[in-house]
């Protein structure tokens, strides 16, 4: 009995430091693409002989690992942000960091497409403030643990993928200040978590889509600065009782102003203006 408990905790730590070895990889892989690195955010990261290349990732400038169970000394969090980091991670090896649930790589200068594939326990992904390009890659709509989903301020174009209508634990999706066309898909109605919806300054065309005023939890719904058109009073804002912030200025909307924003109690900011909208806004 005691052998095999010990072969069996051998076996476990065996599979552990295997585990542990793949996240180094997966994590070397990923340095070597950045060519230009200017705080030196990256020095503590693996290689040669040192202490950190021994212990494995856990201790590297930015990166989380697990304290217990399976994910004991598993990478967890990846935060970069603000690093001024360049180059291109379209290539990146993430996929295999099996435990990761948090990518941050807000605000550095990374190039080429948004990678893929990232692995399917992602929670958390934000790479807005760089300089990608490319699609949207429809198949984001795979990572089903997905809470918060940033893609702004980058240079993407194409459309919204459907697909990101299957991201059902979606709290925040923001895509905003890229360059992206087409219409809203009315797939993005079924993400019934969503507190913040964030397509503003970008180049979307067609109407509001219906789906939208089925978000019972929407609190910011942010469509300003595109090509949209549609009267708005077709909708029933009233069925967003917890819509704070309404911002649809910018737009080619047109109609009366809808008389159910009487029936957003919750509302605290509406930006309607330079659309051809008529009437007044009622009184709350």
């Amino acid at each position: 009995g005691s052998l095999l408990l010990a072969s069996s905790s051998w076996a476990s730590a065996a599979a552990g430091s295997a585990g542990v070895d793949i996240d180094r990889r997966a994590l070397m892989q990923f340095r070597s693409l950045i060519t230009d690195d200017p705080h030196g955010a990256l020095a503590s990261w693996g290689g040669g002989r040192s202490a950190s290349a021994v212990t494995g990732p856990c201790g590297w400038h930015g990166v989380t690992c697990g304290a217990r169970g399976r994910r004991r000394g598993r990478v967890t969090a990846f935060d970069l942000r603000g690093l001024g980091l360049a180059g291109s991670i379209a290539t990146s090896s993430l996929a295999g960091l099996a435990y990761l649930r948090q990518l941050d790589l807000f605000e550095n200068r990374l190039t080429g497409g948004v990678p893929w594939p990232l692995p399917p326990s992602l929670e958390r992904l934000n790479l807005s403030y760089n300089a990608l390009q490319g699609p949207v890659p429809p198949a984001l709509g795979s990572l089903r643990r997905l809470q918060k989903l940033s893609l702004a301020r980058n240079d993407l174009t194409g459309t919204i993928p459907a697909s990101l209508g299957n991201l059902t634990s979606l709290t925040s999706l923001s895509l905003t200040g890229n360059k992206l066309s087409g219409a809203i898909p009315g797939a993005l109605g079924t993400l019934q978590a969503l507190t913040g919806l964030y397509l503003n300054d970008n180049m979307l065309q067609g109407s509001i889509p219906p789906a939208l005023f089925n978000l019972s939890s929407l609190q910011k719904l942010v469509v300003q600065l595109n090509n949209l058109t549609g009267i708005l009073s077709s909708h029933d804002i009233g069925k967003l009782p917890n819509l704070r912030l309404l911002a649809v200025d910018s737009n080619r909307l047109h109609g009366a102003i809808p008389m159910s924003l009487c029936n957003a109690t919750k509302l605290e900011f509406i930006q309607m203006i330079k659309n051809s909208f008529s009437g007044v806004i009622p009184d709350f």
